[in-house]
């Protein structure tokens, strides 16, 4: 049974981060895992065990099926390609994401400042854009404070993720310890 991964993104060779769409648990419902089960245990019934490499203790077995494991191993194999199968037709999977650039701490430290940001540079907008007075210098300085604070929290990515790692980890959050783990990339 062959099991296809698509993946997309750059090769290898340009040292590029590569994407593979891998099955999504946590977006999984009932339907999902009872589907799963069922297509899993049809497969695991159409897979031969090798009784006879099982049952085999001769240690120095010069049987061809028995040396190497070779049966043991190609059994493992189907198990695992089955599993794999499976779940890529019963579950969902992770989506790409191309021109995400998500910034840790965005919503905590930037939205409100971006939404005062773009209020008052629209009202700038709705006043003819004028280049002095109240209006124009409201519009400059709140769009210089969300660009500096962007520029804070891009500086401090990584005491940011850190201390939501730390916090997963304190409040026994067991979904959020494991995303953080999965995207720390110190």
């Amino acid at each position: 049974m062959a099991v296809d991964v698509e993946c997309i993104g750059r090769t290898e060779k340009t040292h590029q981060r590569v994407f593979c769409s891998k099955p999504a648990w946590y977006k999984t419902n009932n339907a999902h895992i009872t589907a799963y089960r069922e297509h899993l245990s049809f497969g695991l019934n159409h897979v031969i065990l090798p009784t006879d490499a099982l049952h085999c203790t001769d240690i120095l077995c010069k049987n061809a099926n028995h040396v190497g494991l070779q049966t043991l191993n190609n059994y493992a194999n189907s198990i695992v390609k089955l599993c794999l199968c499976s779940a890529k037709i019963n579950i969902p999977v992770t989506a790409h994401n191309a021109g995400s650039k998500s910034v840790a701490g965005w919503g905590k430290f930037l939205v409100s400042l971006r939404e005062k940001s773009l209020f008052w540079h629209n009202v700038w907008f709705e006043c003819g854009r004028p280049h002095s007075g109240v209006v124009a210098d409201i519009m400059r300085k709140t769009r210089a404070a969300y660009h500096y604070a962007f520029r804070q929290v891009r500086r401090n990515k990584n005491d940011i993720v850190k201390r939501r790692f730390a916090n997963a980890v304190l409040e026994n959050n067991v979904r959020d310890f494991w995303y953080e783990a999965k995207n720390w990339h110190l």
